[in-house]
């Protein structure tokens, strides 16, 4: 009888467990580690997937004006080396999410070479992110601003 009640629990748990590895916030993780990624390989078809063709900022930018900037930022630098650092991840609803994090893309300037030519920018980013009707998260608000390096620690 033991064994039948602790055999219940445990499954009870990785249900719960497998319940929350695929919610909301889980799934607005994934994408953010999909948009590290795709900053790091340099991937601009990955991060244009990752805008909604309904993000505005507060600078002005639509989607073709961040791709634009996102697309400056990837060519400018040889070898990249992404990190991000998220802060907190806020549910607004199960559909929407308020992030903050702060984020670094380091590497070589195209033309540069060696140490010289080695370029870091760290930001602090505040992103909301939406479950559009084809059910795929996809970011359609941010702000970001330079911080300390130190940030990311």
């Amino acid at each position: 009888m033991q064994r039948a009640v602790v055999a219940a629990l445990i499954v009870a748990l990785f249900g719960l467990a497998c319940a929350e590895a695929d919610g909301p916030e889980a799934q607005v993780r994934r994408l953010l580690a999909e948009i590290e990624q795709a900053a790091e390989e340099g991937d601009l078809s990955a991060l244009r997937a990752s805008v909604s063709e309904r993000y505005q900022d507060e600078s002005g930018h639509d989607k073709r004006a961040l791709m634009q900037f996102l697309t400056f930022q990837v060519m400018r630098r040889g070898n990249r080396n992404a990190v991000v650092r998220i802060e907190e991840v806020a549910l607004r609803s199960d559909a929407r999410a308020e992030v903050s994090l702060t984020a670094g893309l380091a590497g070589t300037d195209a033309a540069g070479g060696g140490l010289a030519g080695v370029r870091a920018d760290v930001y602090h980013v505040d992103l909301d992110v939406e479950r559009e009707s084809d059910g795929d998260w996809r970011l359609v608000w941010a702000q970001w601003w330079p911080t300390n390096p130190a940030d990311l620690l």
